[in-house]
C-alpha cells in the first residue's frame, strides 16, 4: 500500500511557492478544535487536492489538481444518503452514523467505509466492485499531516489494499472538523490545497494560480436531460477516453470509448434508456497521462 502523506518527498518548485505563501494555517488549526467530525457532510463542502504524479506516467515535478465535493443528497430505500463526488471515480453514496462512522451503499448493500471509532493500528474489510477479494483497510490514528494549507493534528488515515492485486491501492487521511486533507492512489499523492467546510475557507494564499496545473472541468448539456446528453471534454492531446455512467448506487450503466482531439470535444451520451434520477459520469484518458474527471447529471422523464 503506497500511502505517503509526507511533503518531504521531492515535488518540484511548485511546493516552494505554495509553502511560502500559506495564509490560513492558523485558521486551519483553529478549525480543528471547533468540530470533531472527521468528514463533515454539509452540501457544498469541498476539498481540492494538489497531486504529485508518480512515475512511470509522469515526472515528479508534474502537479495536477482534483476536487472532492459534497454534491447533494439522495433517498435510497427510504434512507437519506449524501453524494460525495470526486474526479477519480463515480460519486460515492454515503451516510454518517450517530458515532461519526461513514457507511457506503454499493450495489444496494450498505457497508462500513470509514471506521473513525476503530482503534489505532487496527484493520477491517470492505467489499469493492471489481475485486473478488475484499479490501483490507488499515487504520492509523494520531497523525500530524503537512498539507499546502498548513499542518493538521490528530488525523486518521485509512489505507485500502487488496493484497493479491496491484495498482488498486487507495489512501484517505482526515482531520477533525476539516475533512479530507490527503489522498493517495496507486500512482499519485495528493494534499489539501484548497477547501470549503461550512463557513470556513482553507487556501494557500498563492497569487500565481498558474503554478498549479488545473483540470478543465467537464460540462454537460442539457441538464436535466431526457434523450441525448452532450458531454464537453477538453483534452491536452489527441487520443481515446473511456466514458462511463454510474447510478447513485455505484453500478455501471453505460461504458464506451470515444476519440478526442486536442482542445474542446463534444461527445454524445445516450440517456434515452435511463430511468429518472441522478447519475455520475466519469471520463478516463486511456493513456493515464492525466487524472479522471467526474460530473453529475439528472435524467427527467415527461
Amino acid at each position: 500500500m503506497k500511502c505517503v502523506f509526507d511533503l518531504s518527498r521531492r515535488i518540484g518548485a511548485t511546493s516552494i511557492v505554495l509553502l511560502a505563501g500559506l495564509s490560513l494555517s492558523a485558521a486551519s488549526a483553529a478549525g480543528q478544535s471547533a468540530d470533531s467530525t472527521y468528514l463533515p457532510l454539509q452540501v457544498g463542502n469541498s476539498w481540492t487536492m494538489a497531486y504529485i504524479l508518480d512515475p512511470p506516467f509522469e515526472p515528479w515535478d508534474t502537479v495536477a489538481v482534483g476536487t472532492f465535493e459534497i454534491a447533494g443528497t439522495a433517498i435510497v430505500n427510504a434512507n437519506e444518503y449524501t453524494l460525495l463526488s470526486h474526479h477519480l471515480a463515480f460519486a460515492d453514496t454515503i451516510r454518517a452514523a450517530a458515532d461519526g462512522n461513514i457507511y457506503a451503499l454499493t450495489n444496494g448493500i450498505e457497508q462500513l467505509l470509514f471506521d473513525f471509532t476503530a482503534d489505532g493500528d487496527s484493520a477491517y474489510t470492505f467489499a469493492a466492485l471489481g475485486f473478488e477479494a475484499p479490501y483490507q483497510v488499515s487504520v492509523k490514528k494520531g497523525m500530524s499531516v503537512q498539507t499546502f494549507v498548513g499542518t493538521f493534528d490528530n488525523c486518521i488515515s485509512f489505507a485500502f489494499d487488496v493484497p493479491e492485486s496491484i495498482d488498486e491501492e487507495i489512501g484517505y487521511t482526515f482531520a477533525p472538523g476539516v475533512g479530507l486533507v490527503a489522498f493517495s492512489g496507486a500512482w499519485e499523492y495528493g494534499w489539501l490545497v484548497q477547501g470549503k467546510v461550512g463557513e470556513r475557507i482553507y487556501i494557500t494564499g498563492v497569487d500565481d494560480a498558474a503554478k498549479i496545473a488545473t483540470l478543465d472541468p467537464l460540462s454537460v448539456f442539457p441538464n436535466p436531460v431526457s434523450t441525448d446528453l452532450n458531454l464537453v471534454v477538453t483534452s491536452e492531446r489527441p487520443g481515446r477516453v473511456r466514458v462511463s455512467v454510474f447510478d447513485i448506487q455505484g453500478r455501471t450503466i453505460r461504458s464506451f470509448e470515444a476519440v478526442v482531439s486536442q482542445g474542446s470535444n463534444t461527445v454524445k451520451v445516450d440517456a434515452a434508456g435511463l430511468a429518472a434520477g441522478m447519475y455520475a459520469l466519469r471520463v478516463v484518458p486511456e493513456d493515464h497521462k492525466s487524472s479522471a474527471r467526474t460530473t453529475q447529471f439528472v435524467v427527467a422523464k415527461n
